[in-house]
């Protein structure tokens, strides 16, 4: 065959083709749960296959690594306002929750269903104040929390 020829076919040639339409499904969904064009799945696949790689393990791990570093690179601004996500920097540092928790969780509750903007950043508020909480730091606890939700009298964060 051919190098136009193989190049025709591995142009052809889909995720689906190459690992299977479920692990590609998979690959895709949590592409979109991160916010991702899902082609980027396809797009993987067909880089590998032009560079001679055939084995599905390979594939699966390059996919993977890429599912990883996007992952890795989620920020809150890609489901949230960058207003609210200043605010729950603020909040869980103020409570001394670290980011990389924060940033976790707020990734979990996104991929797990919660997507509504109010329910997602009302569910991350819980999780800073329920962990702070649990940390046994009561000498703060009311004061600190009443200063930060109200500020002239109005609630700044809905919880």
């Amino acid at each position: 065959m051919a190098e136009s020829e193989v190049n025709d076919v591995i142009s052809l040639t889909s995720c689906d083709d190459t690992i299977g339409k479920q692990i590609c499904e998979l690959f895709r969904k949590k592409a979109a749960i991160l916010k991702e064009d899902i082609a980027i799945v396809n797009k993987a696949v067909h880089d590998l296959l032009v560079k001679g790689v055939k084995d599905t393990t390979k594939i699966i791990e390059s996919l993977r690594q890429l599912i990883n570093n996007k992952a890795a690179n989620f920020h809150c601004t890609k489901v949230l306002p960058a207003n609210i996500c200043a605010k729950i920097k603020i909040l869980s540092e103020k409570f001394g929750i670290p980011s990389l928790k924060v940033k976790s969780t707020l990734l979990h509750y996104f991929a797990t269903g919660i997507t509504k903007m109010t329910d997602l950043y009302n569910a991350v508020v819980q999780f800073i104040i329920s962990h702070w909480k649990g940390s046994g730091n009561s000498n703060i606890s009311y004061k600190l929390l009443h200063t930060f939700l109200y500020q002239d009298g109005k609630r700044t964060i809905v919880y």
